[in-house]
């Protein structure tokens, strides 16, 4: 995996072989990234193709869909919202592990909501 910027701020929680879709059709192999602040999706090449912030996470939950030929499997569907729209969207990551990657992405929200209350009240 070619290495991705992260900002300053940021520490990797969980990294992992992915395989990503907007439409649960058209896949893309590559690496899922979580991070304290966000969620991410980048091919081989290292060019990130997907990301959501943490703070824009609607839910987080398994679901079976079609994977590539037609194969039926358990996915990580992703509901989020823009940042700058209030649009709902939707992602699917196949992934190794998905309890894992479901439970850590759900505490990691929490963690960064947590995060966003105390600088709210600091300010």
């Amino acid at each position: 995996m070619v290495k991705v910027s992260l900002a300053d701020t940021e520490k990797i929680i969980l990294r992992g072989q992915s395989c990503f879709s907007l439409t649960g059709e058209s896949w893309k192999p590559g690496f899922l990234c979580l991070t304290n602040e966000r969620l991410f999706f980048s091919p081989p090449n290292g060019r990130i193709v997907f990301q959501v912030y943490l703070e824009n996470l609607i839910e987080v939950k398994p679901v079976i869909g079609k994977f590539i030929l037609g194969l039926r499997r358990r996915l990580l569907n992703i509901l989020y919202r823009s940042r700058k729209k209030e649009r709902m969207f939707q992602a699917y990551f196949a992934v190794n592990n998905l309890e894992q990657w479901e439970k850590t992405i759900k505490e990691a929200k929490a963690e960064a909501r947590k995060q966003i209350d105390v600088q709210e009240r600091t300010v």
